[in-house]
């Protein structure tokens, strides 16, 4: 046990108040006692409650990292694989009865470990002990070597979701795909990439899922998606997959009661769309809905019109808008919002 914590009680209250995010955690790493009284002494000056604790988790192949972040403070915890190992200094501590090297930085911690995977586990039960906070923001770029989904089981079930997540580019085998999208799909708002889509997405319940580099999906995999709201971004290519036909083979879908959770659906693309080519030989009437436009640099070009699906009853309305990014290049918008 670290000696501060043979202090009186008092004396240990006020050292801890003036204390940073990273010397709570780098105290609290010292042994199973010390997080367990740091623990205590937390909740006694209700710290979480005081400081809207955010964790946000980054898992990549090698080096993975934990942030504690508040409005005043932050500790960025890194964990770092035994190739690194060379370029971490000597300072050496246990941790779990683990050896780890440790460098301090202003900001946080990078601790260098022979068996990563290992060492984010333990850390992650670490800091959900110490602070009892849900992981708001999760990175998770798994390999077929590495898939880490018991870590991923961990933290499903110390939380029901997990608010905001991503998967960066990977190749993974169908299987691995599967077995790593099942346990995302607890992300409530989750960006990935179309290679992550390389299986049966069909099997899957996602809430709200963003398509960051929708250049190459298919119309095909794009009905196979279970989404309460899609977004598909095609900034690469002007000549993808999207287009007016296949956009009105989707709607004329919804419209025959596919898709039945669907509440929004979001079209940016290079490409020329055209609203009636995207209905045509859909029902139609005039919506008379206002269109909320977020931007001075957007504009609404066509619509807003009301589709119907024959299924449920339920109305959609869809529109276009233009809009320019940040490089000056302009992007057509199609949106499709369902009020049930």
């Amino acid at each position: 046990m670290f000696p501060i914590f043979k202090l009186p009680f008092l004396t240990i209250i006020g050292i801890v108040k003036s204390c940073s995010l990273k010397e709570i955690v780098m105290l609290s790493m010292t042994s199973n006692r010390s997080l367990r009284i740091m623990k205590n002494l937390l909740n006694h000056i209700r710290f979480c409650d005081n400081n809207n604790i955010i964790i946000d988790m980054s898992i990549y192949t090698s080096v993975h990292q934990i942030k504690v972040i508040t409005v005043h403070d932050r500790c960025n915890t890194h964990v770092i694989d035994s190739k690194w190992m060379r370029t971490a200094p000597s300072c050496d501590k246990t941790f779990n009865n683990r050896k780890y090297f440790l460098n301090h930085y202003m900001y946080g911690l990078k601790t260098y470990w022979q068996d990563d995977d290992e060492a984010i586990q333990m850390l992650y039960n670490h800091i959900w002990k110490l602070f009892g906070t849900p992981v708001t923001n999760l990175e998770f770029n798994p390999s077929e070597d590495k898939l880490y989904l018991n870590l991923l089981e961990s933290v499903l079930n110390n939380q029901d979701a997990i608010p905001q997540g991503s998967v960066g580019l990977v190749n993974l085998s169908e299987k691995n795909c599967a077995r790593v999208l099942m346990h995302l799909q607890k992300v409530q708002n989750l960006s990935l990439s179309s290679n992550v889509l390389n299986c049966d997405a069909s099997k899957f319940k996602f809430q709200n899922l963003m398509i960051e580099d929708g250049d190459n999906i298919s119309f095909q995999k794009l009905i196979e998606l279970n989404c309460e709201s899609i977004g598909v971004y095609q900034h690469c290519n002007k000549d993808n997959a999207l287009q007016n036909n296949t956009l009105n083979g989707y709607l004329r879908r919804w419209t025959a009661g596919f898709f039945p959770r669907l509440k929004s659906f979001r079209l940016e693309t290079k490409a020329s769309l055209t609203l009636p080519e995207i209905l045509r030989k859909i029902h139609l009437e005039q919506s008379a809905d206002q269109i909320e436009i977020d931007g001075e640099d957007t504009v609404l070009t066509a619509g807003p019109l009301n589709i119907h699906s024959v299924a449920d009853g339920k109305i959609g309305t869809v529109y276009i808008m233009d809009t320019w990014n940040e490089h000056g290049h302009q992007l057509t918008i199609f949106e499709l919002s369902v009020e049930n």
